[in-house]
Order: C-alpha cells, then structure tokens, then sequence
C-alpha cells in the first residue's frame, strides 16, 4: 500500500540550508525562502529563532510574498520539567505559532533519562496541550535518542498517559533508527495514524554513533538523503500509509558537503526527494 502526498504536505526545514544553523539572519533567510520558492516548495518547519531573531511581523510578511506557510513551529523544551516551569514557554511559542499560521508545535524532550522525572514530564506535556487546544494547535513530541524519551515506545507512552487527544509524535527517520532499543517499522505499526503529526525526512548514516556528542554531530551534519542510507525508508511509508496517517512531511537532511555550494543548489537537489513521498 502505498500513498502520493499533496505539495503543500511536503515541504522544507529552512535549517538545513543555513550556514549556522542555530542562527540565520535576515538577508540569509531571504535567500532561503527565494531559493525554496523557485523550487517549488511552499510549506515550512520554522525553527522559532528564525522568527523571534528577525522580528515576527516581518518575516511572516517575507513568507507571505513568496506564497510559503509555515505548518511546524519547533520548539518547546522546559515542559519535561512540569506545567509550573513550561507555562510561561508554552504561551509565548502558542502565540508565535497564531502569528506565523501554524498548526503544530513541536515538543523536543531536553535533559537526560536521570534528570526527568516522568510524572513531570506527562503532567507538563498535557498541561501543553491543553493550553495548545485552546487555540485549535497540536503538539507533537519529538523523541530522540539520549534523551528522556529515547524512542517512539517511550513517547507514545507518555502521550497516552497525558490523555490529550491533540498530542502526538514526530518521526524523525535518524531517532528512529537510533534508539536504544530495536526501534523499527513494527513500533510505528503500534501508533494510531492520526497521531502522527510529523514527519522529518532524512536517512541515517552507515556510521554508529557511540555517544550523545557523536550524535548531536552526525544530525547536524551528515545526514544522508532519503533512500541513501540504512533506513528502512519505504517501510516507514507504508506503515504511515496503512494507518491512513497524513501527517506533514519536511526534508530535513542536514550535511554539510551538500550545503556546500549553497542553499540553491541544495534546495534544487533535494527536490526529486519531495516529488517522490
């Protein structure tokens, strides 16, 4: 079974094209969306900094003139920690969300397994997603490994224990086949499709990393493109077609060596990737 997706389903995670990717000024961005634009891409994953850096308003009015929605804002982190340390976070990205015309936000899992405490973390991930439904958001936990939700079992699980119906999970093809445990196909067979929020498009590398830093590096940096590595990539889309899943998907292969002759050709390169999901 298989499943073609909309344009406006698949879109791009600007991050890969930035240089530095923690930061992107003005100019640079501009480049990006020109570059994503003339390639047909038209929805994006916004890192929250590339918003709030370069003044809300004017980047949504940049994204506007070039015809490209933003669908992911990504993301909160200090929910782990309880409703009382998150609130303040999870009202101000909400309302980044309401102004560039999101619909999910993103949840990353920061810390280690011995540092959270998992009572904690489920009571300020339905705390999220109550303030979130309030606004007609979704919140999407993205598990990673060395994390406190190392794997798609352990983050489904806590969104179950939260009870909140519009909290589900991002797969990222790199977490997922680098958890602690055999993490593959048949744990995604377990979640319920309309629980997949997002999808962030990429392929692991041959290479095993052996630590949290060796990790770290190899997702900023060299990542393989989709059908090039050691995931088993047609699977994944199977299993999400077979749940009638219909999340949005972004590419988010960050390498360097591609990014290497710039986001244009990047961007260029990387769009039979989108035309084939």
């Amino acid at each position: 079974m298989t499943r073609t997706y909309s344009a406006d389903a698949v879109g791009m995670c600007p991050a890969i094209l930035a240089e530095k990717r923690l930061t992107c000024d003005f100019p640079e961005l501009q480049v990006i969306v020109d570059s994503c634009a003339a390639a047909g891409f038209n929805t994006f994953s916004l890192w929250s900094s590339y918003a709030v850096d370069n003044e809300v308003s004017k980047v949504r009015d940049l994204f506007d003139s070039a015809g490209i929605r933003v669908r992911v804002v990504e993301a909160i982190s200090k929910w782990v920690g309880g409703a009382a340390a998150s609130g303040d976070q999870v009202e101000q990205m909400l309302d980044l969300v309401e102004a560039l015309g999101a619909e999910i936000l993103l949840a990353t899992p920061l810390g280690s397994r011995d540092e959270v405490s998992p009572a904690a973390a489920t009571e300020g991930f339905a705390d999220a997603c109550d303030r979130a439904a309030r606004r007609g958001i979704r919140v999407a936990i993205e598990f990673r490994p060395w994390s406190p939700l190392p794997d798609i079992a352990s983050a489904w699980r806590l969104i179950e224990s939260s009870g909140a119906s519009n909290g589900g999970l991002v797969i990222d093809f790199n977490h997922l086949n680098r958890g602690p445990t055999s993490t593959d196909v048949e744990d995604l067979r377990r979640i319920p499709g309309q629980r997949i929020h997002f999808v962030q498009v990429c392929d692991p590398p041959a290479s095993i990393p052996a630590t949290a830093e060796q990790y770290m590096r190899e997702s900023m940096s060299i990542r393989e493109i989709p059908r090039q590595g050691t995931s088993d990539f047609e699977g994944v889309l199977r299993a999400l077609a077979e749940s009638d899943a219909d999340p949005f998907f972004a590419l988010e292969v960050f390498n360097t060596g591609l990014l290497a002759n710039g986001p244009a050709a990047m961007v260029q390169h990387l769009r039979p990737v989108a035309d084939s999901l």
